[in-house]
C-alpha cells in the first residue's frame, strides 16, 4: 500500500502516488523507515503451491494460475515480474475500453481522529481520509488523451485539482503527466515495480483467494524493523508493517490494499485502507468538460 514513488514523477504528478506514503512518512519521520518491503522468508509452502510449476512467460502464468482451486488460500510460485506482466495484460484485454473512464479511489486512515496533517515546511495540507475521482479519456490504443482529477476530504474540501490534455482533446497543458497514467497506474503495480528493480531480493507472497464471488490475487509483503518504532496513533511500538494487496485476477483490476502494523504485544492493528473502483460506462459532468476546449487543435 505504501510503495516507493518513482523518481521520474514530478510534484505535479503527486496525484499518481499512493498518498499514504507521504502520510506515514510524516508520522514516522524520526524513524525514517520506508514501509511496505518484502514478506519474511522461510515460510512453508502449501501442498497446492508445491504443485504449481514456476512459469516463465505470461501465457504460462495465466495457465498455471487457473490450476489452483480458487477457494483455497494456496501460495503460488510466481515472481513479481510475472505477476505484474499478467495483471497488465489482463487489464488490457478485459478492463478498459476507448472512451471515458472514471476511477474512484477512497483512502481511510484508522490511526487517529484528525482529518489532516500539515507539512511544517510549506503548510501543505495532507488529508488522512480522502476521496479522489479521476476522469480519463482513453483512445483506441488505450492511451490517455485527457484527464481531470479532483481530490477531496470527507467534508468536500478540495485538496487538489488536476487537468491535463495532450492537445488532441482540447487545449494542451500539463501533457507531461499523461504518460504516467497508463495501465500500470490503473493496476497499482508500483510495489511490484520496486521489487523488480531491487532484483526481487525481498520476498512477496502471492495467493489465490475467493472473495465476493471473485477470484482474487492476494499479495503480502512486510518490513520487519531491527527494533520497535513508534507511530502516531498506535498504543504500542510496532515491530513490523505488512501490506495486503488484492487484485481481481480475471480482469487485472486493483481492488483494495490494507496496511497492518504488528505491535510489540503481538497484536495486529489496521492502519490504512485504499479502495479503487472503475467505471467505463459513464460520461463526465459538464463541470469537467467545460474545463477543456472541446474542439481539437489543428
Amino acid at each position: 500500500m505504501m510503495a516507493l514513488v518513482k523518481k521520474r514523477r514530478s510534484r505535479e504528478d503527486d496525484m499518481f502516488r499512493k498518498p499514504y506514503i507521504v502520510l506515514i512518512a510524516l508520522l514516522v519521520l524520526a524513524a525514517g523507515f520506508i514501509l511496505l518491503m518484502a514478506q519474511k522468508p522461510g515460510e512453508a509452502k502449501s501442498e497446492a503451491a508445491a504443485q504449481t510449476a514456476l512459469p516463465t512467460a505470461v501465457g504460462e502464468v495465466i495457465q498455471a494460475a487457473q490450476s489452483v482451486t480458487p477457494v483455497m488460500a494456496a501460495e503460488v510460485e510466481m515472481s513479481a515480474a510475472q505477476v505484474r506482466e499478467a495483471l497488465v495484460e489482463r487489464a488490457k484485454q478485459h478492463l478498459f475500453k476507448p472512451g471515458w473512464v472514471l476511477v474512484r479511489e477512497t483512502f481511510t486512515d484508522f490511526t487517529k481522529a484528525e482529518d489532516y496533517v500539515v507539512v511544517p515546511m510549506n503548510g501543505q495540507i495532507i488529508p488522512k481520509n480522502w476521496v479522489r475521482e479521476t476522469w480519463l479519456l482513453v483512445d483506441e490504443g488505450l492511451q490517455v488523451k485527457a484527464m481531470f482529477s479532483e481530490k477531496k476530504m470527507l467534508d468536500d474540501t478540495i485538496v487538489s485539482l488536476t487537468r491535463a490534455s495532450d492537445g488532441s482533446f482540447g487545449k494542451a497543458f500539463n501533457a507531461e503527466i499523461l504518460p504516467n497514467v497508463q495501465i500500470d497506474y490503473w493496476t497499482k503495480t508500483e510495489t511490484l515495480d520496486r521489487l523488480i528493480e531491487q532484483g526481487e531480493t525481498q520476498r512477496v507472497v502471492f495467493q489465490f483467494l475467493s472473495l465476493d464471488g471473485k477470484r482474487v490475487l492476494y499479495a503480502v509483503y512486510s518490513d520487519v524493523f531491527p527494533s520497535p518504532i513508534r507511530m502516531e496513533g498506535l498504543k504500542q511500538p510496532l515491530i513490523s508493517f505488512s501490506t495486503e494487496d488484492h487484485y481481481d485476477w480475471e480482469i487485472g483490476q486493483f481492488l483494495f490494499s490494507e496496511g497492518w502494523a504488528t505491535l510489540t504485544d503481538g497484536n495486529r492493528q489496521l492502519v490504512g485502507r485504499l479502495e479503487m473502483s472503475i467505471d467505463c460506462n459513464s460520461t463526465p459532468p459538464d463541470a469537467v468538460l467545460e474545463g477543456f476546449s472541446i474542439t481539437p487543435e489543428e
